[in-house]
């Protein structure tokens, strides 16, 4: 896709959202959009160290220090 052919695109979806009257779709399409360096919606994130933390407290992680000792 050409920077004019993208362009066209964003300027199509604009047209499209200022026909959006529905505010739950609003908040759908706005957490879906990804700006950098941020990844991932703040519930996402949430989920992401609910998940980490259920690891770490069953025993499944390597520690820092392991991994440095194994890039060596």
């Amino acid at each position: 896709m050409t920077a004019t052919e993208m362009n066209i695109r964003k300027m199509e979806l604009i047209r499209m959202l200022l026909d959006v009257d529905d505010e739950g779709v609003l908040n759908d399409i706005a957490s879906r959009i990804v700006v950098a360096p941020c990844r991932f919606t703040a519930d996402q994130l949430r989920k992401r160290i609910e998940k980490a933390d259920k690891e770490i407290a069953a025993g499944r992680f390597i520690a820092h220090e392991n991994i440095e000792r194994k890039a060596i």
